[in-house]
């Protein structure tokens, strides 16, 4: 009986997750990357196998929010990210809480970002500088 119960309680935990996972509406071949509430994500370096990989950022726990400008990558040239370069405000957002960008890579480079977290009114909040590396 108690097996039973356990294994009962089990389904619902795997249930509850994969039910949050599949109202998402975003694919994504790298992540989520976890972010903090000072911008911090869970690495410094995001490395990137392959061509035309979507990267993806969720905020954990967070009071903060992701606008369509949360993630600006310097692309000097243009040619290597096919959304959230710098200036732009195209990031695809899943929510308040989940912002993914394309990377086309198609040579390898290392490339700064920004994250910028802004609060519920739409005021800037904190942001952090890492770096995505295409291999």
């Amino acid at each position: 009986m108690r097996t039973s119960i356990w294994m009962a309680v089990a389904a619902l935990f795997i249930a509850s997750g994969c039910a949050d996972i599949e109202t998402r509406k975003f694919h994504c071949d790298i992540g989520p990357v976890a972010v903090d509430d000072k911008a911090h994500p869970t690495a410094d370096e995001i490395n990137v196998y392959g061509e035309n990989k979507w990267i993806c950022w969720k905020l954990t726990k967070s009071t903060y929010r992701f606008q369509p400008d949360s993630i600006r990558i310097d692309d000097p040239k243009a040619e290597v990210f096919a959304n959230c370069k710098k200036g732009d405000k195209n990031a695809e957002l899943d929510g308040p809480d989940l912002v993914r960008c394309k990377d086309k890579n198609p040579y390898p480079g290392k490339y700064k970002y920004e994250i910028q977290l802004y609060d519920q009114n739409g005021n800037a909040g904190p942001i952090y500088d890492p770096f995505v590396v295409n291999n």
